[in-house]
């Protein structure tokens, strides 16, 4: 599992990230036939901001998938810190891949 920051990004660009996805050796791990979901909340809430799902702004490709979140998902979010969970579910088991941060910046362009 990875903890730690997704980094820093503005609320006036896409979101598009990816992450490769390696067992406890380090080896790729095949994820084509897998559902993977992502949410974005923000700090110290409940409820998703943003979510993201496998063919629903989720794209696999072997052992890497990219989440995309356009501008128009992004302009809705105010500045601050939000928490990003990530889970997978392949061959019966569903693990946590991700419980992270990251940092939304007012991009002062309207």
């Amino acid at each position: 599992m990875y903890t730690g920051s997704l980094g820093t990004i503005s609320n006036r660009e896409d979101w598009i990230q990816s992450i490769d996805v390696v067992d406890e050796n380090g080896d790729d791990v095949d994820i084509s036939a897998a559902a993977i979901t992502l949410a974005v909340r923000k700090r110290n809430e409940t409820v998703p901001v943003l979510t993201a799902t496998a063919g629903d702004g989720i794209v696999l490709a072997s052992a890497r998938f990219t989440f995309t979140f356009d501008v128009g998902d992004m302009s809705a979010l105010a500045a601050g810190t939000y928490d990003v969970g990530c889970v997978i579910a392949l061959a019966g088991t569903t693990t946590q891949l991700i419980v992270g941060s990251v940092v939304i910046v007012d991009g002062v362009v309207s």
